[in-house]
Parts: structure tokens; C-alpha cells; sequence
């Protein structure tokens, strides 16, 4: 399994925080002390075992917005997944795995897995930090409860001696027994006359093949014959049918044809008649064609009423009548089918003939499907008629609406030439000489048509022809002169081909069961029991000639083998485990430390040196057991690969206590061993990063940190003088001290004052000071006051138990109250249970001094203070007389506590009246510290800038990670890139709604001022840049009065609350300081 990415929502102090890890080599992450570290490998344990252990460090819920736990993607040989956990108000666990590549069975898989994890491998072996890095007896434990072997063996080959003895014994058995010479003549005669024998029963199976061949062929051409006949009647059917089906088609359908009747007519025309006499007359040769119209219309009506009275009492019954007669006959049809099917299985199946008995059954069968027919076919019939005669109706309708139509438009002409007559024809002559037909009829008057004939209208009168044109429809029959005895030849034609069709079809069939048990023969006559009996007698005589020999040199060969075997198993077995790691030992250490070796006696692991000395780990230095571990932890993981448990590797300052010399050789281990597994390095020493830089090793920060860019290799050691009085900037970053623990205060007879940095506490790291920062606890004095139970946030999340925090408070407490005693001397008292210095005044100096013997042999305080090692005889009686005077002398912890408030109000109201001191005068005491790196300084004080403008984007104020892969993504991967764009373009390259160019704008403009005021924080730019403070001279020229004013009321605010968070509330000595760190900016610039 390799981690690709992790997602961290919300746990302990780490909030929507996302890091990308190299897959299989190794990746560096860099944070500073605090940055989360430590929490970042707790959640890494707890994605893959369970948030149980971290609930209990009070790392959930977080400490910060987010959703409780968060994701990491992993790829394993089966694929990608996305494996997701968060944690339930209830202390339990939701967890959900997403599919990127693989399948859905992978899935159920990687859950399985998920839930089987070794929780002990992965806290003692794969996944350490701190101490626990250093624990070989733990990893020792681990590895005998696997099963891996610790101890070196001695194997004795001893059992083979028997194996080599029989092994000789069965050969000189073996050359005894070969056959002699006669022996051997006889097994050759007798495989002569195998031989011989075999020879004629293969001619003999040769003869009886050869027969076989030809009954198959001749039954093969036969066959072939059967069924290009059966073929061919099955076309003749086919062509029949087709047929068949023509001329009954053509018999049952009917064609309509419309005959066209062409009549000539003689029209006359008066050439110079008026106008409107053209138009009577006109009207009257239309009158007279529709009138001609309607007679053949009458005609066609009366052929329809003709044809239509023929089919009458063609009705079929009612529609489920009709379809229960079809589907039963249809069933019967069916049934009869089945029958028919049946009785052709039969037939198939059997050899015999039995065309008899089966005659009547098949004919009987036949007859029921023919009538079946004939009952489908009177139904076509039927319903033939019922279709002719409702076409016959659709024609008569037609013929009606055409009747209608041309009474009308006879009636339309009517009123047109009355129309004319009534405008024109004023005279009575004139509408004589214009009647029409049907005022003619029954005339009996006399002259009357001489006098219609003398006023008829003077001219040249010409006639002209006129063809009518008169349509009218007649129904045929399509059928053929001929066709219904074509029908009848067509049927008895069609029933003899089937009838041929079936008995080829049985011939066929018959020829088939044949030609299937003549092939089944075949084989058997192949397959010749004698021939392939005498076959193996003769191979088992010529293997038995040659056996003896071969045996007789294998078994020479497998004695010579057995022998050098049982030589070489004679040698004592080393552990695998302790071969790589003592090879992995003597590589880092250069040869001062050769091996390992598991003492069974003392049940723990051994180191040996180039002397040859066992040593064991409690008398290794730190720095030599920091790589023994190292070295001892990758032999492990290596095995647990083997055995198929392979995770990544994930390491939290497992270097903390190397030089310069074991660091660059535990670095080039590591790399090494990254090209086989992938390993998580966190680390916040930054030679480190210098060294892993060296290979091309990914290097990732964490959020908030931020990397120096180094211009050397190393960076020069601090060079520090301890202060008296501490300064009042207690926001100010502490550099990292190196202490002389055995000193005393210079000025006065105690170690440690109220305001001193937290850092000054013997057993404080600066990692646990940063941590205390986080909830206030900036010095001393406020260590020693800090109650747990008020606290809104659990010492647990922070990783700081009650027990550590009260015994760094007595250590403060003594350091501060009692006079002449040092670090260490702190240290050694509360070890011993002092943890006031009322109760180091009431002790004995007897009995503490034997108290402080007892301890000396207590392994774990030896391993909690190793500097006792190097003083055997400390402390002296003298010096435990010494603690107890200086205990009887000490001062109270209140009066301290309220001299140093008087002090700090006192200078907090001297600095509203003057500026305050520059930081070269010799009243503040500051620590003077020369550090080559990139921030600027002015005087002895050491003024730096949290934000370079090459500093990544992700560092600046108001950006996070997301919105950071989004500036990346468009090109803006430095702050000077950020500062360089315009806003307007930066904000529609996004293309986000909530991200407009006056948001933009504002992170502009607090780069820019923590790029140009040094020691400023990015929450305070954020606060100053809101209350529109963008420039350094405009801080600057402020008094702390005015800004604090402008301030309050922006910080009191909900957003101003927003924004800070957790971050106390700037007060009036914070924003006295913003001031006066804008006016050293022009100073810095110009240096």
C-alpha cells in the first residue's frame, strides 16, 4: 500500500490541510515545532486502525473548524482508493471507500484489510515518532510475536546419513541383479517374435480398415444421392406452392376498372350572337353534360345496387365468434402437429420398420389437419365477401356524393341563366327563342315550334364538334380463364411431391443410422486390444534393457549429491532479519558497529562493535542508538514486505539526536531504502532538508510553515547569551538555544524570573513551547500559574499529559524560588518527587542523597536524564547539603509573581508617554543571536520577515491549500508572482464567485505589508489591511493610542472574530509594537 495524498478536515490542531506524497520513493515534510507533525502521524494511524487512540490524546474533536477526521488516497497492486474516516459525536467511526481505478470487489477487499490492520505493527513499526522511535525492545517484542526468527541456528545434516547409506545399498543391490548375458538373448529373441507378431496383426487390422473404408464410401455416395433427391423435391414443392398460391390469390381477388366512354357532339355557335346569348347557350351545353353525368351515375348505382344485393347475407358473426372458431381450430391444428412430431421422434429412434401400423394414425392425422384447413379457408371466405361488400358500399357512397355535387352545380346553372334571361330578354320573343329542354315537354301547341324556329337569331352560324367525356367504374374477378382447374392440378401435384418429399426423407434418415453405426465401428477396429497388448510388451522389453544401467548412474549421481548436501547443511543459519539489519548498521555507522545479536538468555537485542564487544542499548549514546533503531526498524519492515504486509513507512524526527555525520549517513540509507518502499519523513531540522535536498528528494511543507531558502548547505550554529529580563514582544518567534544546564543566572542567584522564555525550562522542548503558545502560555510565570481545569481546550489535544505539566511547573517553580540551583539540579529534584521548595527545605540531606542513588539504578531515569551517565559520582553529599540550604533560603512564589506585574505595568506606561527603546540599548536585554539566514536586522535585535516575496503562495495571508492548487493552476506560484498581476485578471481566471478582484485586491495588499514589515503576522496584516492600513509610513507615523482605537472595534466584531479565530486579541502593547515594527521597515530595506 503507498499513500499518494492526505486530507486532513479537522484533527487535533490541523484544519482542511492537504499534502501530496511521492508514491514509491521517499517524501520530506517539513514543519516547524507545532506546526502538527506529530498529529499528522496520529491521523495517519488513525485513517487506517481507528480514532480510538486518538480521542484519547483529545485530538477529536478538533481543535479547529473542519469536519472531524478527513481522507488519503492509497494505491495498492489491486488499484486506487480513496479511503475516507471521520469520527461520530458517539465515538465511533464512519468509514467509506471510494473507487478511482479497480473494481468493486477490490473495494470489499481494501475493507477487509482495513479492518484486520495490525493497530500494534503500525504505532511499534511502521508509524513512530519521538521516543518511540528509539525503542528496539519494543520492536524486538513485535518481531517475536510475528514469528520472525531473532536467533542464529546451528543445522546438523545428521539425518541424511541414513538416506546416503540406503541410497548406496539399493545401487550395489541394483549392479547385482543385472541379467547376464544369456539373460539378455532371450529378451531379444522374444521382442524378435513380438515383433513378427505384431506385424501381422497390423496387416490384419489393415485389411478389415481397408474394407471399412470402402462400405463407408459406398454408403457415403449413397447418402449424398438421397439427399440431392430430397433436395430436389423440396424445390418442386416449393415451386408448387408458390404456384398454388398465384392462382388462388388471382380466384379470390377483384379488380376495379374505370372505362372512359368518348362522345363526339356537334355544337353550333352563332358568330355574331351577343354576348350574353353565348352565355345561355354555354350554360346549357353544361347543364346538359352534368345531366349526361348523372345517367351514368345512375348506371354505376345500379351495377353497385346489383352487386350489393348478390353478396347480401355475407355477414360474419359477432368478432369473438369468429375468433374462438379460429383459435380452436387453430388448436387443433396444433395438437395434430404434435402428434405428427411425436410420431416422426419415433421414427427416428427406431431401427425397425413400422409404416403399417403407423399408416392409419398418420392419414387419420393428415385428414384432421386438411379440414382444419378447409374450416380456415370458408372463414377467409367469408370474411372475403364482408370486405367485397363494404367496398361495394364505399363506391355507392362515393357515387351519391357525386350525384349531390352535380345537382347542385345543374341548380347553380339554373339561377345564372335566368339571371341573363331576367336582365337581357326584355321582350317575350326573346325568352321563347331561349327555353330550355324541359319547358319543351308536352308541348301540343301549335306553331309553337315555327315560331321558336323564325326568331331564332340572324348570323353566320357555325358548328363545331365537342368530345364528352364519360367515366364509370366496373368490377371484374383477376382470375385467369383456366385458373380454378389450374387450382385443382396444383393441389393433387402439390399433395404427390409431399408425399415423395416424406418417403425420400425416411430413406435418408434410414441411410443415416447406417452410415452413423458403420463410423462407430471405426474406432473399435482401430482400437485393437491384441495389437496394442503386443505394442506394450514390446516397448516393456526394450525398456528393461537399458533400465539397469541408467539407474544404477542415477543412483551413483543422487549418493555424490546427498553427500555434498549434508556438507554444506553442516553451518550454523543466521536470522534474515539480523543479517540486514547489521548490514544496514555497519553502513551507517562506517564499520564502529558491525552486527547485531539476539541474546536468548537476556531476552534483548545486542550490539556488537568493531572490537568485538556486545553492548547492549542502554549503553549506546543517543545518536548510536538512533541508528541502531533506524536500522533495526527497516530490517523489520523488510520482512514484514516479505510476508506480504507491506505499508508505507512514516517517520517523525527519528533524527533528532544526530550530528551532522550520522544524519548525511542515515539520510543515503534512507534513500536507498526508499527505492523498494515509500517512506514519509517529518522532520522540522532544517539541515536536514539540506541533506535530502542533495538526492532530488521531494520536499513538502506543512500549512503555516514556512522553509527558509538556503543559499548554503548548512547554516552557521546560533551564538546565544542568555538574557536576565525578558522582552516585552512575547509573541516573538524564540530561536532555537542550545542551555548550559549546570550556569547560574549571571546577575542574580536564580536560574529562572517569571518573564523568562518557556524555552529556558529544563525539561520544555521548544516543539511543547510552541505548543503552549497556542493556548496562551508565552513565559514562565505563566507556566507555573496555568490551571488544566479552566482551560477551554483539553491539555490531551496537545499531547501534554497532567503528570508532564506538573513536573515542568516544579521545575519552573525551583528554578524560579530557589536560589544557586541549576537545570539539571531541577531536573534530579522532581525526578526524586520535590516538587516545591518548601519540600526540598524539609527533606534530610541523608535521605535524599540516597534517594538520589536509588534512582541512578533505575533504568528508565536513566534513560529520561542520559546526561547522568556521564557523571557517576553526581551529585556529591556536599551538593545535596548545598539544595537543601538553598531550599531553606528561598523566596514565595506570589511575591514574584507580583513584583514582575508591577514591573511589566510600570514599562507598559512609561512607553505611552516616549517611543520605546531601541533594541541595541543596554537596558533591554534581549537575546543576541546572529543567524545566517534571510531576515534582516538593525542593532543587536534580529528583525525578520515571515513572508519573502519568493515564498510559496500557500504561505501568504488569506490563502489557503485549496486556494492555492487554484492560483497555481493560472500560473501565480510565488507571492512576487501574486503581487505582480492585476487583480482583475487573477479573479476571472479563477472564475469563483466568491473571489472578486476587491478580494483579491486585499490579498495583495496584505503581502505586500508583511513583505515590507518585518516580524509581522499574518493575522495581523489581515486586521490592519480591514481597518485600511496598506502602508508601512501610514503605520508608522500612527500613535499606539489612535491605531488601538481603530482597531478595537474592527477585532470585537464578528468578523474581526472570524478572522483571529483562536489568536488572542491584539492589545495595546501588541499594536505598540506594529508600530514600531513599520517604522524599522524603511530602515531594513535601505540595509
Amino acid at each position: 500500500m503507498q499513500i499518494q495524498q492526505i486530507n486532513v478536515e479537522g484533527f487535533g490542531t490541523l484544519s482542511r490541510c492537504r499534502l501530496g506524497l511521492s508514491e514509491t520513493g521517499l517524501t520530506v515534510v517539513y514543519g516547524v515545532n507545532g506546526a502538527g507533525k506529530t498529529t499528522l502521524l496520529e491521523f495517519i494511524r488513525g485513517v487506517l486502525c481507528g480514532f480510538d487512540h486518538a480521542r484519547q490524546l483529545r485530538l477529536l474533536p478538533p481543535l479547529k473548524e473542519g469536519t472531524p477526521g478527513g481522507a488519503m488516497t492509497v494505491r495498492t497492486e489491486r488499484g486506487r482508493f480513496d479511503v475516507i474516516r471521520h469520527a461520530r459525536a458517539d465515538g465511533s467511526d464512519t468509514l467509506a471507500i471510494t473507487l478511482q481505478q479497480g473494481t468493486p470487489d477490490d473495494v470489499t477487499r481494501l475493507r477487509q484489510s482495513l479492518k484486520t490492520m495490525p493497530e500494534k505493527a503500525i504505532r511499534t513499526l511502521f508509524m513512530v515518532g519521538g521516543y518511540d522511535a528509539h525503542s528496539l525492545s519494543a520492536m524486538v517484542k513485535l518481531a517475536i510475536e510475528q514469528g520472525i526468527e531473532l536467533v542464529s541456528r546451528r543445522a546438523s545434516a545428521a539425518w541424511m546419513t541414513e538416506r546416503i547409506r540406503g541410497v548406496a545399498q539399493e545401487r550395489n543391490t541394483l549392479f547385482q541383479t543385472i541379467p547376464p548375458q544369456g539373460e539378455l538373448a532371450a529378451l531379444e529373441l522374444r521382442r524378435q517374435r513380438l515383433q513378427a507378431s505384431l506385424d501381422s496383426a497390423r496387416l490384419a487390422q489393415q485389411q478389415r480398415m481397408a474394407g471399412w473404408q470402402h462400405s463407408l464410401q459406398n454408403l457415403e455416395v449413397r447418402l449424398e444421392r438421397l439427399r440431392t433427391e430430397s433436395a430436389w423435391l423440396v424445390q418442386e414443392l416449393h415451386a408448387v406452392e408458390s404456384d398454388l398460391t398465384e392462382t388462388q390469390t388471382r380466384l379470390w381477388s377483384t379488380c376495379e376498372t374505370v372505362i372512359q366512354e368518348v362522345e363526339t357532339v356537334a355544337r353550333t355557335v352563332a358568330v355574331a350572337a351577343p354576348e350574353w346569348t353565348v352565355q345561355i347557350a354555354e350554360i346549357d351545353q353544361e347543364i346538359a353534360h352534368a345531366q349526361q353525368v348523372l345517367r351514368d351515375l345512375a348506371g354505376s348505382r345500379h351495377a353497385l345496387s346489383l352487386t350489393k344485393a348478390g353478396l347480401a347475407g355475407s355477414e360474419t358473426p359477432e368478432p369473438e365468434v369468429t375468433f374462438a372458431r379460429q383459435r380452436s381450430a387453430l388448436s387443433e391444428m396444433e395438437s395434430q402437429t404434435t402428434k405428427l412430431e411425436a410420431l416422426a421422434e419415433r421414427l427416428k429412434h427406431t431401427s425397425q420398420c413400422i409404416c403399417g401400423p403407423q399408416s392409419v394414425a398418420i392419414e387419420s392425422t393428415v385428414q384432421s389437419l386438411r379440414e382444419q384447413i378447409w374450416l380456415i379457408c370458408q372463414e377467409l371466405g367469408r370474411q372475403q365477401s364482408v370486405h367485397q361488400q363494404w367496398l361495394v358500399q364505399s363506391q355507392r357512397e362515393g357515387v351519391d356524393r357525386c350525384e349531390l355535387e352535380l345537382t347542385r352545380q345543374i341548380q347553380r346553372l339554373r339561377l345564372r341563366r335566368e339571371e341573363l334571361l331576367q336582365r337581357h330578354a326584355t321582350t317575350p320573343v326573346s325568352r321563347i327563342a331561349h327555353r330550355t329542354q324541359h319547358e319543351t315537354l308536352g308541348c301540343i301547341c301549335d306553331g309553337h315550334e315555327q315560331a321558336i324556329a323564325d326568331h331564332e337569331t340572324v348570323g353566320h352560324v357555325v358548328s363545331t364538334p365537342q368530345v364528352i367525356v364519360r367515366a364509370r367504374t366496373v368490377t371484374t374477378s383477376a382470375a385467369l380463364p383456366g385458373d380454378e382447374a389450374q387450382e385443382r392440378i396444383l393441389q393433387e401435384r402439390r399433395q404427390q411431391l409431399r408425399q415423395q418429399w416424406l418417403e425420400a426423407k425416411n430413406r435418408v434418415r434410414v441411410c443415416e443410422d447406417e452410415l452413423q453405426n458403420l463410423q462407430r465401428g471405426g474406432p473399435e477396429m482401430a482400437d485393437d486390444r491384441s495389437v496394442q497388448t503386443l505394442r506394450n510388451d514390446l516397448e516393456l522389453v526394450e525398456v528393461q534393457l537399458s533400465r539397469g544401467c541408467e539407474q544404477w548412474q542415477q543412483l551413483a549421481l543422487v549418493e555424490a549429491v546427498l553427500q555434498r548436501t549434508q556438507q554444506r547443511l553442516n553451518v550454523e543459519i543466521a536470522s534474515p532479519v539480523i543479517d540486514h539489519a547489521s548490514a544496514l548498521l555497519s553502513q551507517m555507522t562506517s564499520g564502529r558497529y558491525v552486527c547485531f545479536r539476539y541474546s536468548t538468555e537476556l531476552q534483548e537485542l545486542r550490539v556488537m562493535n568493531s572490537a568485538g564487544a556486545e553492548l547492549s542499548a542502554q549503553a549506546l549514546s543517543r545518536g548510536t542508538l538512533e541508528q541502531a533503531a533506524l536500522c533495526f526498524r527497516l530490517a523489520c519492515v523488510s520482512e514484514f514486505a516479505r510476508q506480504g504486509i507491506s505499508l508505507p513507512l512514516v517517520l517523525d524526527d527519528v533524527l533528532a539526536d544526530s550530528d551532522e555525520n550520522r544524519s548525511r549517513a542515515a539520510v543515503e540509507v534512507l534513500v536507498d531504502f526508499a527505492r523498494q518502499h515509500q517512506i514519509v519523513f517529518l522532520t522540522c531540522q532544517e539541515h536536514l532538508l539540506d541533506l535530502f535536498a542533495t538526492h532530488q528528494i521531494l520536499i513538502a511543507d506543512m500549512p503555516g510553515s514556512l522553509r527558509p531558502q538556503r543559499s548554503v548547505v548548512s547554516a552557521a550554529p546560533l551564538e546565544l547569551v542568555l538574557p536576565t529580563v525578558a522582552t516585552e514582544n512575547e509573541d516573538a518567534p524564540q530561536p532555537e538555544v542550545t542551555h548550559d544546564w549546570d550556569r547560574v543566572q549571571p546577575d542574580e542567584p536564580y536560574w529562572l524570573q517569571p518573564n523568562s522564555p518557556l524555552g529556558y525550562v529544563p525539561s520544555l522542548g521548544s516543539q511543547m513551547s510552541r505548543r503552549l503558545g497556542t493556548i496562551g502560555v508565552r513565559d514562565v510565570g505563566e507556566l507555573i500559574d496555568l490551571d488544566p481545569e479552566v482551560l477551554e481546550i483539553p491539555l490531551d489535544s496537545l499531547q501534554i499529559s497532567a503528570s508532564t505539566l506538573r513536573q515542568w511547573q516544579a521545575e519552573a517553580r525551583l528554578l524560579c524560588c530557589v536560589p544557586n540551583l541549576t537545570g539539571r539540579d531541577a531536573q534530579a529534584l522532581v525526578a526524586c518527587g520535590i516538587m516545591a521548595p518548601v519540600e526540598l527545605a524539609q527533606c534530610e540531606v541523608r535521605e535524599l542523597h540516597n534517594r538520589l542513588r536509588r534512582l541512578r539504578a533505575d533504568e528508565h531515569f536513566s534513560l529520561a536524564l542520559p546526561w547522568l551517565s556521564e557523571r557517576p559520582e553526581w551529585p556529591t553529599l556536599e551538593q545535596t547539603s548545598g539544595w537543601v540550604r538553598s531550599g531553606r533560603a528561598a523566596r514565595g512564589w506570589r511575591k514574584i509573581r507580583d513584583d514582575a506585574s508591577k514591573s511589566r505595568r510600570t514599562h507598559r506606561q512609561h512607553s505611552k508617554h516616549r517611543e520605546r527603546p531601541a533594541p541595541h540599548r543596554s537596558m533591554t536585554k534581549t537575546p543576541q543571536v546572529r543567524l545566517h539566514d534571510e531576515e534582516a536586522s538593525q542593532g543587536d535585535r534580529k528583525w525578520r520577515f515571515y513572508l519573502q516575496p519568493h515564498s510559496p503562495i500557500v504561505d501568504a495571508p488569506s490563502i489557503g491549500p485549496k486556494t492555492a492548487e487554484r492560483l497555481n493552476a493560472i500560473g501565480v506560484q510565488l507571492v512576487s508572482e501574486l503581487l505582480e498581476r492585476d487583480a482583475d485578471e487573477i479573479a476571472t481566471l479563477l472564475g469563483r464567485k466568491e473571489i472578486t478582484p476587491a478580494v483579491v485586491a486585499g490579498w495583495q495588499q496584505q503581502s505586500a505589508l508583511m513583505c515590507r514589515v518585518p516580524q509581522l503576522r499574518g493575522h495581523d496584516a489581515q486586521v490592519l489591511v480591514s481597518c485600511q492600513i496598506i502602508e508601512p509610513e501610514t503605520l508608522a507615523a500612527m500613535s499606539p493610542y489612535e491605531l488601538y482605537v481603530l482597531v478595537e472595534p474592527f477585532v470585537c466584531s464578528k468578523e474581526g472574530q472570524r478572522l483571529l479565530r483562536n489568536a488572542s486579541v491584539p492589545d495595546l502593547a501588541e499594536v505598540t509594537e506594529w508600530i514600531e515594527y513599520a517604522r524599522q521597515s524603511p530602515l531594513l530595506r535601505a540595509a
